[in-house]
């Protein structure tokens, strides 16, 4: 157990930052934006990408997939129509995750009950020609990082704040003063 409350100064959390299934950054109003750089950092180490923060982007936008009907590749090999984005659930909220070097989207087929993960490169089965440009820059953009800039940034804050290990003495300035 913890104890909520802003994780950068203890005071009354006000704001959460989610970073995957069941888990946070809690915030103050001063912090927030750390929680939200940070959360981001966390998911890019660990190959997530929220898909609040993905929805954002062309594909979704301008490819319309909330709600469409989308041909999935089953592990036979078979492309299966009939599927859904996934739905948000409290057990498996919604977010994109590499695996094995794989980009995935959870989707839903309601008519056989199941949930999977696919290939984000797979939407290319469901949308016009036309749009498959928007893929192919999705899918460049996760393999190139989605939170990269976030990661950076915490990175070079942790570094700010952490100084700079002393230098070891040279091995004769150290017989030197142990005499």
């Amino acid at each position: 157990m913890f104890s909520p409350g802003c994780q950068y100064c203890g005071n009354k959390d006000t704001h959460y930052e989610p970073v995957g299934d069941q888990l946070a950054m809690l915030a103050c109003d001063t912090h927030k934006d750390l929680a939200k750089r940070d959360a981001r950092a966390w998911c890019h180490r660990r190959g997530i990408v929220m898909f609040k923060d993905a929805k954002k982007e062309p594909l979704f936008v301008l490819g319309e997939l909330r709600g469409i009907d989308l041909k999935v590749r089953r592990s036979s090999g078979e492309v299966q129509a009939g599927w859904t984005l996934a739905r948000p659930t409290y057990e498996s909220p919604c977010h994109l995750e590499n695996t094995e070097g794989i980009w995935a989207i959870r989707v839903q087929n309601a008519t056989i009950n199941l949930r999977r993960g696919m290939d984000v490169a797979d939407f290319k089965l469901s949308l016009p020609e036309g749009l498959h440009g928007l893929v192919d820059d999705f899918v460049a953009k996760l393999q190139a990082g989605f939170y990269k800039a976030e990661n950076d940034a915490f990175l070079a804050a942790q570094w700010a704040d952490d100084p700079a290990p002393a230098p070891a003495p040279a091995p004769a300035a150290a017989a030197a003063a142990a005499s």
